[in-house]
Parts: structure tokens; C-alpha cells; sequence
């Protein structure tokens, strides 16, 4: 994209299911030259994986992440987070979760939260 216009000025949003191919790093090669670069996973497939990964947890838990995460509601995560920790067997799961939710994403961290202020 960088050979056919000039991304000096341009914010590019990429979004991907975080497959092979799909992450951040393919997407910045694209974006290369860019003036920012975004990276985001779709809430279909966050969706999915929280429901793959919480399998454990009941499905209110799961329901209450989900809404928690599109009302960009950072207490209520925590806590939705905190119970289904109670309800884990082992830390795997979880962590695969908070690792989906929290992992850097470009400069800024993960957009997916950015809207997630501390007083939420």
C-alpha cells in the first residue's frame, strides 16, 4: 500500500482474528510508512474465544465478560474476570482470556479496551 499512496498522514485501522496471517505484525507490514497504525480484533471473535476459553465458567459468567467488554465497563470486567477465576480449574484458560483482552496491540495498547478509562 505504501508504493501506491502515501501513508505519511494516514491512520490506518487494521483488524484481524489473530490466526496465522491475521495479526498485528502482518497488518503493520501493510501499514508500513503509516502515520499511526491500530490493530484490532473483532468482537465476533473475541466473543468466540471468550466462550472457547471460559468453557468452565457458567454461561451468566461468560454473558457478563461479553457485556462487559462491549459497555467497555473496566470495574465490571474485573470482577466478571475475578469469578470466573473462582470458577477455574487451572490458571490456562484465564490467563488465555486476559491475555486476548490486555495484549499490546501498536503503541497504545489494545483497542479493543482503549475506550476503558480507570473510572469505568
Amino acid at each position: 500500500m505504501h508504493r501506491q499512496y502515501g501513508l505519511s498522514h494516514t491512520i490506518v485501522i487494521s483488524n484481524g482474528d489473530g490466526g496465522t496471517g491475521y495479526g498485528y505484525e502482518a497488518f503493520q507490514e501493510l501499514a508500513a510508512g503509516c502515520k499511526w497504525h491500530e490493530h484490532q480484533r473483532d468482537v465476533y471473535h473475541v466473543h468466540r474465544k471468550v466462550k472457547e476459553r471460559l468453557h468452565f465458567a457458567a454461561p451468566e459468567v461468560q454473558e457478563g465478560i461479553r457485556q462487559s467488554i462491549w459497555n467497555h465497563d473496566k470495574t465490571s470486567l474485573a470482577l466478571w474476570l475475578d469469578t470466573a477465576e473462582s470458577e477455574a480449574e487451572g490458571t490456562d484458560e484465564l490467563q488465555d482470556v486476559e491475555r486476548l483482552l490486555y495484549q499490546q496491540r501498536g503503541p497504545s495498547g489494545p483497542l479493543l479496551l482503549k475506550k476503558m478509562g480507570s473510572d469505568n
